[in-house]
């Protein structure tokens, strides 16, 4: 099971009479022991095995801003804009070092590489394989 530490700081605010409002958000986490689906070689009859490996660090902010554009008797106007952004990022795998190098070993495989997104697709050149 994945274990996550992390921090989440937030500002509510309001101006203008409280026509304009609004919250921004910023998290960070990093979750240990990632559950997720490795592959592994075909002869054993199956395709992956859920397992827990790598760390992997999370991070995003949120912008949401709501208007009040027009008050009125009978009529009401209200508005609201949201911007969010969200990054991920693969810190370490199974802390394997096939090679020798001193670099930890991605899971090819698996579509898993250091230093990149979950799920990011890379193009591999195998005489010349870089990170």
């Amino acid at each position: 099971m994945g274990k996550t530490a992390g921090i989440n700081i937030g500002i509510d605010f309001a101006i203008l009479k409280s026509r304009i409002q609004g919250t921004a958000e910023f998290y960070h986490s990093n979750t240990n022991d990632l559950l997720f689906d490795v592959a592994i070689p075909d002869i054993t009859g199956f395709e992956t095995i859920s397992t827990n490996i790598g760390k992997i660090e999370n991070q995003g902010f949120e912008l949401t801003l709501s208007t009040h554009n027009i008050r009125s008797e009978g009529f009401n106007w209200h508005s609201t804009f949201n911007f969010s952004t969200n990054s991920n990022k693969i810190k370490e795998l199974i802390g394997r070092d096939a090679n020798g190098d001193g670099i930890e070993d991605d899971l090819i495989s698996s579509n898993l590489f250091i230093g990149k997104s979950i799920g990011a697709f890379t193009v591999i050149k195998p005489t010349d394989y870089t990170r």
